[in-house]
């Protein structure tokens, strides 16, 4: 059903959890601790955090909005793997899915972008040390790929590599190397 989420025990299939959260849904992140998770509410433009396993409400943080487009919603989110509390959020319009900047949110606090991006990444993942944040900008060639810093009061911007010779699909952190995995690319961390 639309606006429930819910945990499937995987050796039975049953349901064994299920929370009503009343919006159209969007991504989801499981914080690093496995206690929590994140879902991004498309129509009301929240990030909602779930206890788990049970899947109790445990708070809900309304997004930024745009001046002329409205309010924005979760594109995509990463959770940090140290601190169950903070998550990334890529922020999108409702009316063209326009990338709006990498947004942090800390115990509920939305620290919005400091400096949008012309185009910005549609994939996020934390740093094993969850001090930076990846990003990658896919569906289009060339893609491009972000490290965002996490700060006292939101990300700043470190750097920004573009790959050429392709479209990026996907991004992942092979978290035994420290190394970005996507497509036909790996980085070392160190790289970007």
């Amino acid at each position: 059903r639309g606006g429930r989420v819910a945990t499937v025990d995987a050796r039975t299939g049953s349901i064994t959890a299920s929370a009503p959260l009343g919006s159209q849904l969007g991504p989801l992140a499981m914080a690093g601790d496995g206690a929590s998770l994140y879902v991004g509410a498309k129509t009301s433009g929240e990030l909602i955090r779930l206890e788990l396993p049970g899947l109790r409400e445990i708070s809900r943080t309304r997004l930024p909005s745009d001046p002329t487009l409205g309010q924005l919603h979760a594109l995509s989110l990463a959770a940090s793997p140290i601190d169950r509390g903070v998550v990334a959020v890529a922020l999108a319009n409702a009316v063209d899915t326009s990338f709006h900047g990498v947004a942090l949110v800390r115990d509920g606090t939305v620290f919005p972008p400091r400096r949008p991006l012309p185009l910005g990444p549609d994939h996020l993942v934390f740093s094993d040390d969850g001090l930076d944040v990846y990003g990658v900008l896919t569906g289009i060639s060339p893609g491009s790929l972000h490290r965002l810093r996490i700060i006292e009061d939101g990300l700043r911007h470190e750097s920004e590599f573009t790959l050429e010779g392709g479209i990026v699909n996907s991004l992942s952190i092979d978290r035994q190397d420290d190394q970005l995995v996507f497509d036909s690319w790996v980085f070392g961390t160190n790289m970007v």
